[in-house]
């Protein structure tokens, strides 16, 4: 789904597999570096706030701060009612998007690093202030994360 919202028809499978491949790769390596659960709604929406935030401010998001967000998503999913009586199929739907989506915008910044593009510096703050503001509803400067967790400013 992702790679059919984002990228050109002719582009598709190839774009599909890799949405697989970083979802894979979150998984088995990244969430088990960061000493998070993978497979985890929790997780997941980590990955998606921390990968907006970092296309959002152009600069890396601090490992630290993954475990703590982590945490405190998890708190608050488990007392959702919603989050709770979601059947299975849309909880690892949710999460295959959430990853995907962190993790494509990880990767994206992380070669605009490579190779500064102040046209794509500006694509990508878009892109990862539209998410955060979807995911939180509310505009993305009002966001911050610390070694507790996220905060959201008046």
């Amino acid at each position: 789904m992702l790679a059919s919202r984002i990228y050109e028809r002719e582009n598709f499978i190839d774009r599909s597999h890799m949405f697989q491949r970083l979802i894979v790769d979150f998984n088995l390596k990244v969430a088990p570096a960061y000493g998070i659960p993978p497979n985890n709604l929790a997780s997941g929406m980590a990955v998606a706030l921390a990968g907006a935030w970092t296309a959002y401010k152009g600069q890396a998001f601090p490992d630290a701060y993954i475990k703590p967000l982590e945490q405190q998503l998890e708190k608050v999913m488990q007392e959702n009612e919603k989050i709770k009586s979601m059947r299975v199929r849309d909880k690892v739907f949710t999460y295959q998007t959430l990853v995907g989506m962190g993790m494509w915008l990880f990767a994206l910044q992380q070669e605009l690093q490579k190779k500064p593009n102040i046209q794509e510096q500006v694509r990508m703050k878009t892109m990862g202030g539209n998410l955060l503001k979807s995911l939180l509803g509310v505009p993305p400067e009002r966001v911050s994360f610390t070694s507790s967790g996220m905060e959201i400013s008046q």
